[in-house]
């Protein structure tokens, strides 16, 4: 397979190798420790057996192996390659019947795109759930009046800033503790986690199931839904940066 330029990916050249970590592991390893996956070709690659865990390096390949599963497995063989970020994050929504754009800024499609995931995750939470959830974000300073609700939490996710990066990373962080059963790395530099280890039981079931069935030849969904989300922390950070 063959890299294609992707000047919505090429940020992550920007990132460091531990924030490259997460979606390293990923695209290399089954949920759950459950090994390495049967279709992916990075972790026998040149670069990685130079580079090891040193990421940044190569972040080029490490997108070229996401843009090959979220293509068409016998449409890649044709073609030699897989697909752009733009098509991948599309064919992520149209399997969660997002409410989306597609001439929008890919930023705001992933923010439809985490709001649909969120959406999911508080109709399978009960009332002690949201409790406890709303009492995690009250202790990083995240303060919910009333009821926790989607509206809330959406409304911090799009107001921008420190605090919008903070409450996704909470978010993103209890979604990867359901993936790979722990937080993410980039939630080990900072105080931000604790949420994470709520939403279990039903809701968490709900979450997992959604990367779960998948046709042999359909793009790999199990893997592009969570590289999504993960991307689109990654994204927020860098902005999250460069505005502070």
């Amino acid at each position: 397979m063959a890299y294609i330029y992707d000047e919505d990916l090429e940020f992550l050249g920007k990132l460091s190798s531990k924030d490259l970590s997460d979606l390293v592991d990923l695209l290399i390893r089954n949920p759950k420790g459950q090994g390495e996956r049967l279709a992916e070709t990075l972790s026998i690659s040149d670069e990685y057996k130079k580079y090891g865990d040193d990421y940044q390096k190569y972040y080029r390949r490490i997108i070229e192996e996401f843009q090959h599963f979220g293509g068409n497995t016998i449409a890649n063989i044709f073609r030699g390659h897989g697909v752009c970020y733009r098509e991948i994050l599309c064919d992520v929504c149209d399997k969660l019947k997002v409410n989306y754009n597609k001439k929008s800024d890919v930023d705001v499609i992933e923010m439809n795109f985490l709001n649909k995931i969120l959406e999911i995750s508080l109709d399978n939470m009960d009332e002690k759930q949201k409790r406890e959830l709303k009492e995690e974000f009250a202790k990083q300073g995240i303060n919910i009046k009333g009821e926790i609700s989607l509206g809330a939490i959406i409304a911090i996710f799009n107001a921008g800033g420190f605090a919008s990066y903070q409450a996704l990373l909470i978010f993103t962080n209890y979604i990867w503790k359901l993936v790979f059963n722990r937080g993410i790395s980039l939630a080990g530099n900072a105080a931000l986690t604790r949420g994470a280890s709520i939403v279990t039981g039903p809701a968490g079931w709900a979450i997992l199931g959604l990367w779960t069935l998948i046709d042999i030849a359909s793009p790999a969904f199990r893997v592009t839904i969570p590289c999504t989300i993960i991307i689109s922390l990654l994204r927020k950070k860098i902005k999250t940066e460069n505005q502070n």
